[in-house]
């Protein structure tokens, strides 16, 4: 048995009419989010760990992706299965491991800002403690959460 006939890949051929309007939908959807990453087919093949031709099928709606490929697509795209393939959100999806570093340093960023601005009146659970009665000027209003 051949390698290719061993894989769950449907060419064009064998699918009816929607299953290939899905497939150049899906298609579509991974050029459109690969360009909003600024990468080309290459860089984006080279993450998924396919080669550029085997990237190039999918994006043209010629080839199904294997599930194993469809993961990876989805992590490195940073979209679910479900909304790469149908193109619908069902729920937010998890920083990526760059992205939440980003976010701590911003926050720290932020926090030694803040605390350059009002002083060191921080108290443990993150509350400001003006440490003078006139630094009460500082303090915001803001609704419970």
């Amino acid at each position: 048995m051949s390698k290719a006939s061993r894989t769950a890949r449907p060419d064009h051929a064998e699918l009816d009419e929607e299953g290939k309007v899905l497939l150049w939908e899906l298609g579509r959807r991974i050029v459109r989010l690969r360009k909003a990453f600024n990468w080309s087919r290459g860089e984006l093949a080279k993450r998924v760990r396919v080669s550029r031709e085997r990237l190039g099928h999918w994006e043209r709606g010629s080839h199904t992706p294997p599930l194993r490929e469809l993961v990876g697509l989805s992590r490195e795209l940073g979209i679910s299965i479900d909304e790469l393939v149908t193109g619908e959100a069902t729920a937010p999806r998890a920083l990526r491991p760059h992205e939440r570093d980003e976010t701590a340093r911003s926050f720290r960023d932020l926090d030694r800002c803040l605390k350059k601005l009002l002083g060191d009146g921080w108290d443990e659970d993150g509350r400001f403690e003006p440490s003078h009665p006139d630094d009460n000027a500082y303090e915001l209003d803001l609704p419970e959460s």
